[in-house]
């Protein structure tokens, strides 16, 4: 029998209502189960999360931080998701496109001077250009 997993927040992110009863059904019946996720390894993913300047929402976290403490395989064609699963050796499969291959990471860079931020800034420090968030290998 499969064994699909979700957490809180998954299933408060369910809006539709046909889908809502779908998964309130598989609950009930077993099929579906709902996780509980540490705290500890929510921080843990939030911590990669920032470092690589990615945007996931709590959720995103959320969901991370159960694979990872549950060793589940994630199902996600998400590429900021895998990314960190990558990170953390969480194995994952995507919905529709293939898997992500490398590790990337934003930076918030001036593409006149070409100075790189840590953390965004509407304009650069030193010539006054808008920043522009980049993707980058690592």
């Amino acid at each position: 029998m499969f064994e699909g997993y979700i957490t809180k927040g998954v299933l408060n992110e369910v809006k539709d209502e046909i889908l809502r009863e779908v998964v309130r059904g598989s609950l009930r019946n077993g099929k579906l189960k709902i996780l509980d996720v540490p705290e500890d390894s929510k921080r843990k993913i939030a911590k990669i999360n920032n470092d690589l300047a990615n945007n996931l929402s709590q959720t995103d976290i959320e969901i991370l931080a159960a694979a990872y403490e549950h060793n589940l395989k994630l199902m996600t064609s998400d590429f900021a998701i895998q990314n960190i699963a990558k990170i953390l050796n969480i194995p994952y499969e995507g919905l529709v496109e293939s898997n992500k291959e490398t590790i990337n990471k934003f930076i918030y860079i001036c593409p006149a001077c070409e100075k790189i931020y840590k953390q965004y800034k509407k304009f650069c420090d030193a010539c006054g250009t808008e920043i522009i968030k980049k993707e980058i290998e690592i």
